[in-house]
Parts: structure tokens; C-alpha cells; sequence
């Protein structure tokens, strides 16, 4: 794999970002989080009205709240990766 210029790892990470108003990534990260519990079988849910809950039943937090975690920690890694490749 070619090296990835600074300025392309720069306009990923700002394109990535959920902030990034003109990629509309969070309404892209949403939408992701929405057709994984469609293909889940949850046909009636919406991410930000479904939860994740423990062995016990308690709500850990939406869907919506895991999966921007999700998406943060996945870029980041992602990101790392695509900066030590030479």
C-alpha cells in the first residue's frame, strides 16, 4: 500500500469525524446504526430509541450512544492504521 499523505489523513479524519457538517456523518452513522437493527430483526426500532442492556436487564444506553462510541473508536483505530503504512 502506498504511503497516505498528511493532507489526505487530515481529510479523512475531518470527513470521519461525526462534527463534519458537509459529509453529514453523523446522519451517516445514524442511518448505519438503523439498518443494523433493521437487519437484526428489529424492524420497528430507531437507534435512538432502543437500548443495550447487561446480563441483568439494565439499560447501559441507546443504540444511538453505542454506536457513535462505536464509530469514534473504529475511525480512530482505522485511522492509526492507514498512518503507519509506509
Amino acid at each position: 500500500m502506498a504511503k497516505i499523505s498528511k493532507k489526505t489523513m487530515e481529510n479523512l479524519e475531518d470527513i470521519l469525524n461525526r462534527g463534519c457538517d458537509y459529509a453529514a456523518t453523523q446522519e451517516v452513522v445514524t442511518e448505519i446504526a438503523n439498518e443494523a437493527l433493521k437487519e437484526s430483526g428489529c424492524e420497528l426500532c430507531q437507534c435512538d430509541d432502543a437500548s443495550v442492556c447487561d446480563w441483568d436487564g439494565d439499560e447501559v444506553c441507546t443504540v444511538e450512544d453505542f454506536a457513535n462510541i462505536f464509530w469514534d473508536k473504529a475511525v480512530e483505530k482505522i485511522l492509526n492504521v492507514l498512518a503507519t503504512e509506509e
